[in-house]
């Protein structure tokens, strides 16, 4: 299998929380009046490339206005490559940079408390470099990424180095049906499941596997988008750049959000999916997850973002179902345009354990001084509990995200 995994608490820990934000994906827009995602970006049901729309809001709503002066035209400097280049009306053009200095510290206890190990770990962590474009031609639509990283080779890697791999987290094609009533598309995409936010690492993403670093899945599916409902349903075909077959996941994945308040959005997921050897089992595998999501606006300055899935794993021919669960709950406070404070609470029971629950705790500063620019601060503290004794993780990570 291509797919590798470290070993011990602390690399276990870093595999876990390196790459927090592979695409821009903010479900606390709907603090501004924003619903659904299709009209800021290429992909319908929210993340990646950016539209013209999207870019200008970006500036206009986003960043931090340096400047009393009230505008309702976003900068030229906002569209690609700071404007100096002139794209046609069908072409989305992007590059994204994110990078971060990962600081952790995990310690790990007996039953009666007593520290038994401490592991430490500094390092600079790539996480994104990839260069991303999109097409709408008529009701033609298209969109792909591809990209470097200088680590082994990974669930979206199209090369297979032991170090500096190319790769591609999606690339689809689809119909549009209506004036941007919906899409038909088939390609390899980010999975149609809960909040679609950038803090992939969440227990709530890594959990139910659909975070949008490297969840990706080949499929088909059907979206609509109508004033106020909203969903989409994929048919999973497996992940081609995993090997062998053995591991490739086969199923559905979807979810449905309607708007029940101007400001409100009550959403309902569901995922189920068979392998031959499952990726935590080795044997054949049916899993599934199924979950409820709420984004509300509570003010425009104020955003809540909440998510619970009950994690389901069945080792087929055993007849025993193993059950799990992860939440995740986020305030987003923007006290002033551009710098965002968002602390936020986390839980997770892994499959079958009777051990307990795991608890997670962030605080996150978030600022984007310009359109093209975000840095932010994430400060993390996890208690899990093993099988005798806990093990707890404390560390930062700070991050630059350049967007071209």
């Amino acid at each position: 299998m291509r797919r590798s995994r470290p070993g011990g608490p602390l690399l276990l820990l870093v595999a876990a929380l390196v790459a927090p934000g592979a695409a821009r994906a903010y479900p606390w827009m709907i603090r501004h009046g924003y619903s659904g995602c299709g009209v800021c970006h290429v992909d319908p049901s929210g993340a990646g490339l950016l539209t013209d729309y999207g870019r200008a809001q970006s500036d206009l709503l986003m960043a931090t206005r340096w400047s009393t002066e009230k505008t309702e035209e976003a900068s030229p400097t906002a569209d690609f490559g700071f404007g100096l280049f002139n794209l046609p009306d069908w072409l989305f053009l992007g590059f994204s940079y994110r990078g971060g200095e990962l600081i952790a510290r995990s310690t790990t206890n007996n039953d009666a408390g007593q520290q038994q190990s401490t592991a430490t770990d500094r390092r600079w962590v790539h996480m994104v470099a990839d260069l991303r474009a999109g097409l709408r031609i008529g009701r033609f639509r298209a969109s792909g990424t591809i990209g470097w990283l200088p680590y082994p080779a990974s669930a979206i890697s199209v090369t297979s180095n032991d170090e500096n791999n190319v790769v591609a987290r999606e690339f689809w094609a689809g119909w549009e049906l209506g004036d941007e009533a919906g899409l038909v598309r088939g390609g390899r995409m980010n999975l149609p499941f809960g909040l679609r936010n950038v803090e992939h690492t969440a227990w709530i993403r890594s959990a139910s596997r659909t975070d949008i670093n490297d969840d990706q899945q080949y499929g088909v599916s059907l979206l609509l988008a109508g004033e106020t409902v909203r969903g989409e349903i994929m048919a999973i075909l497996g992940n081609y750049q995993l090997k062998p077959d053995d591991y490739r996941e086969r199923g559905y994945s979807g979810y449905l959000e309607v708007m029940v308040a101007p400001s409100v959005a009550l959403g309902v997921s569901s995922l189920v999916t068979r392998a031959e050897r499952g990726l935590s089992t080795g044997v054949p595998t049916l899993r599934q997850a199924h979950g409820a999501s709420l984004r509300w606006g509570i003010l425009p300055q104020l955003g809540l973002l909440a998510e619970a899935d009950v994690l389901l794993q069945q080792r087929l021919g055993t007849g025993v179902l193993e059950a799990g669960a992860a939440t995740w709950t986020q305030l987003d406070w923007e006290p002033i345009q551009g710098f965002h404070v968002m602390p936020a609470f986390e839980t997770w029971k892994q499959y079958g354990d009777v051990s307990g629950v795991s608890l997670g705790e962030w605080i996150t500063l978030d600022w984007f001084p310009w359109s093209h620019l975000e840095l932010r601060i994430d400060i993390f503290l996890r208690q899990q509990p093993q099988s005798s004794g806990s093990t707890n993780s404390l560390g930062a990570l700070f991050q630059v995200h350049v967007l071209l």
